[in-house]
């Protein structure tokens, strides 16, 4: 459909994938860090927020129950409690975020780094003379 090969689609996806690795990997040093756990109680209210999501009913507590049961059989409450915790992770990560003034961030913008530099002579046209 775009017209590229399985080897440009994977060429293009590669920058985000390894930022999303990246993220991950932040993610997991806080949660390590910081003994991020998930409990049961958190599992089954994410399991009724889904549910209730998903059909606009609310199941009733042995519902959830049954179903973390089947999740842990099939071995899928560990993804579960994995987003769990990276989704606790980012809200302690944004709790104690804080900001800085407008003129530090101005002042960040004008540093040189060597992405930024490399950055612009992509993007220069090389002429002769220039």
């Amino acid at each position: 459909m775009t017209g590229k090969t399985e080897e440009q689609l994977v060429e293009d996806a590669k920058p985000d994938a390894e930022k999303a690795l990246r993220r991950e990997a932040v993610l997991a040093a806080v949660i390590e860090a910081e003994g991020i756990e998930v409990s049961d109680d958190e599992l089954l209210e994410a399991l009724r927020t889904a549910a209730t999501a998903a059909d606009g009913t609310q199941p009733t507590e042995e519902d959830l129950r049954k179903t973390l049961e089947r999740a842990r059989e099939q071995g899928r409450d560990e993804l579960l409690r994995e987003d769990i915790a990276m989704r606790k992770a980012v809200d302690l990560l944004a709790e104690h975020a804080k900001p800085i003034p407008i003129e530090q961030q101005e002042a960040r913008d004008k540093l040189w780094t060597p992405e930024k530099e490399a950055a612009e002579k992509k993007s220069k046209l090389w002429t002769p003379g220039s």
